[in-house]
């Protein structure tokens, strides 16, 4: 209808210029309109040429219609299974992070376990114990603390000595029942300080306030990271209690308290499997 009035409107223009040139040029929009073909008169617009087209060229239209359908078709599948793919290598991925954070956990426990019960083993040393108990005893006329620590000292470096090999601990200490720090492997310049205040002598949670007297703990602790007073390094100790007498004792009372430090970067690596 649009090209039917375009050619009319233009074949009776008020104005010649408005019109055909000649008779020719009418005739000419006439045939073409009849053939279903852009006229003169009328410039169309997109959508009717590719509708015109499409009559024109049907078979080619359905073709590409269909091609496209397919073409949609292949890729709305082919995003479904990108998505499964994705979430099942997500699913994959956290299950290997899961059992990966499970076995890291197992292996710190045993870490620590296998530590804690060195820890226990070494606690119950006879020498330990016996230095320990003489060096409870009143001392001697002229005799000072550093001589009744003497063996205290030989029996802990000889426990250093003898786990060197198993357990990589930093220094090994130990405390009497009053939180005295009575002797240290390696040594140093600590010895004779006042520790009771920290909590891996009285197995709390934090550390009080120095000049504090708790009782010493009674079960192996696991410090909270503490600041070393020989060494500046940021440290954790595993502490033990030191018991007078065999479990089955009923009077027995703990005389001391044994740790081993570890420097807190060595532990997590030697935890982690690096190191």
């Amino acid at each position: 209808m649009l090209f039917r009035s375009a050619v009319c409107l233009k074949a009776m223009g008020r104005h010649p210029a408005d019109r055909y040139d000649t008779p020719l040029d009418l005739a000419r929009d006439i045939d073409a309109y009849l053939a279903d073909n852009p006229v003169s008169a009328w410039r169309e617009p997109l959508p009717r040429r590719l509708a015109r087209w499409t009559r024109r060229h049907r078979t080619v239209a359905q073709t590409a219609v269909g091609a496209l359908a397919l073409l949609l078709l292949l890729a709305g599948a082919a995003s479904v299974l990108l998505r499964r793919v994705a979430h099942d290598e997500y699913r994959a991925r956290q299950t290997a992070l899961h059992m990966a954070a499970r076995l890291a956990a197992n292996a710190a426990a045993l870490q620590i376990d296998s530590r804690w019960r060195i820890l226990e083993h070494e606690a119950d040393d006879d020498r330990l114990i016996a230095a320990l108990l003489a060096a409870e005893a009143p001392p001697a006329a002229g005799e000072g603390a550093e001589h009744r620590w003497g063996p205290i000292q030989a029996a802990l470096d000889e426990i250093a000595s003898e786990t060197r090999g198993t357990v990589d601990a930093e220094s090994w200490t130990v405390c009497d029942a009053k939180g005295i720090q009575v002797a240290r492997s390696p040594r140093a310049d600590t010895i004779g300080q006042d520790y009771a205040w920290r909590n891996y002598f009285h197995g709390g949670e934090q550390d009080l306030e120095q000049g504090a007297r708790p009782e010493p703990l009674r079960q192996v602790h696991r410090s909270t990271v503490y600041r070393s007073n020989s060494t500046g390094k940021l440290k954790v100790a595993f502490s033990a209690p030191v018991w007078s007498a065999d479990h089955a004792d009923e009077g027995r009372r703990v005389i001391g308290v044994l740790l081993m430090s570890f420097d807190v970067g060595l532990l997590f690596r030697s935890v982690d499997g690096i190191g």
